[in-house]
């Protein structure tokens, strides 16, 4: 190999500097041609992965302008775990994490730096979640006390969630989940959180009590139609009537369960409609502005599955009926709808709802 110390400058010996140098040339181009091919190949290989991680980013800060205020700033920003099927990624992660897990960088930016763990962080195949660790003396546990969004790739989660057609509609899930971190990085609502689970009647109980008792079922039909109906009209007497038959019938219904079980639900209940409720304001959003959202052609480039949100097109919320419709997990719906309610009638729950003393959603009703 021809060494730069190696070459000899007289003018005795021209012809021999020249040769050495076009071999200089062509090794030093082959040498830059063969670096570029592998950053490229090395930079390709993840790039589905990090722009699609942009594109949750970009629509952060678009729910923060169009939608709830604060979402996009950094101090309520929550690291996003990332899994394909056997590696994974996670973006904007906290000292603690990169202390635990061993980690390389593969991109940065202003916004958003993501590295590549070592080895996938659990076996488990599919995430869609956000944890957080309560009441815990392990204080090398990276999530104490810090939210951590987890998400599986399309490709996973496809498997998993029946309806996921796309890159897009895989997105409103995981900015569903986002939002639940930005809730708990709202102090005054974690420790809220936090002291009503204390109750320890858990998600799974309040399902196991809407699956196993068809009379609960039924009120909960009625209470959420009693609030539809309430969305549904523009007469305020009539809206006024319909809030006070949801009360009603709901402190019955929890009446009824405290007396069979000596439970009380009203707390939890609240909280769960609280934390799903909202959660789903901003899935709403989302899949409404998809309507009418330009092409992100650098996520079209790397991703087949990215559709131009063609799919969202037409999308009504009307003809959404699991988003307003209870299910095993009603409080999703009712949450959901006590939202839209607040919203018909211009109550400004968005900016007070998770602070200290924060009122529950049904309790903004009374207004």
């Amino acid at each position: 190999m021809t060494q730069w110390n190696h070459l000899e400058y007289g003018s005795h010996n021209k012809f021999r500097q020249i040769q050495n140098l076009k071999n200089i040339f062509f090794y030093l181009l082959g040498t830059i041609f063969a670096c570029t091919s592998s950053c490229k190949t090395t930079e390709n290989k993840y790039q589905k992965i990090i722009q699609r991680i942009e594109f949750v980013f970009n629509l952060k800060k678009t729910i923060s302008q169009n939608c709830w205020k604060h979402f996009n700033e950094k101090k309520y920003d929550v690291p996003l775990i990332y899994y394909t099927k056997k590696e994974s990624f996670i973006a904007n992660p906290t000292p603690l994490f990169l202390k635990q897990i061993h980690s390389k960088l593969i991109f940065s930016s202003p916004k958003i730096v993501i590295y590549k763990t070592n080895k996938r962080i659990n076996n488990t195949e599919f995430h869609m979640e956000t944890n957080i660790s309560l009441h815990s003396n392990n204080k090398k546990d990276y999530e104490l006390n810090s939210p951590f969004m987890h998400c599986s790739s399309f490709e996973i989660t496809k498997k998993y969630v029946g309806g996921t057609n796309s890159t897009e509609y895989w997105a409103t899930m995981v900015l569903h989940e986002y939002f639940h971190g930005f809730q708990f990085k709202n102090n005054d609502f974690l420790n809220r959180f936090s002291k009503t689970n204390l109750q320890k009647i858990s998600e799974d109980s309040l399902c196991s009590i809407y699956k196993s008792n068809p009379w609960f079922k039924n009120k909960i039909k009625i209470e959420n139609t009693f609030l539809l109906n309430a969305i549904n009209t523009n007469n305020i007497s009539k809206r006024k009537k319909l809030i006070l038959s949801f009360l009603k019938h709901r402190q019955e219904r929890r009446k009824i369960v405290q007396k069979k079980w000596g439970i009380q639900i009203e707390e939890i209940e609240k909280n769960y409609e609280l934390t799903e409720g909202t959660a789903r304001v901003i899935e709403n959003f989302i899949a409404t502005k998809f309507k009418t959202s330009p092409i992100d052609y650098q996520l079209q480039r790397v991703d087949s599955h990215y559709k131009a949100f063609r799919y969202f097109k037409n999308y009504k919320l009307e003809n959404e009926d699991w988003m307003y419709l209870p299910s095993k997990h009603y409080f999703y719906a009712t949450g959901y709808n006590l939202t839209r309610l607040l919203d018909q009638m211009c109550i400004n729950y968005k900016s007070k709802i998770f602070q200290k003393n924060g009122k529950s959603l049904e309790d903004y009703l009374l207004n």
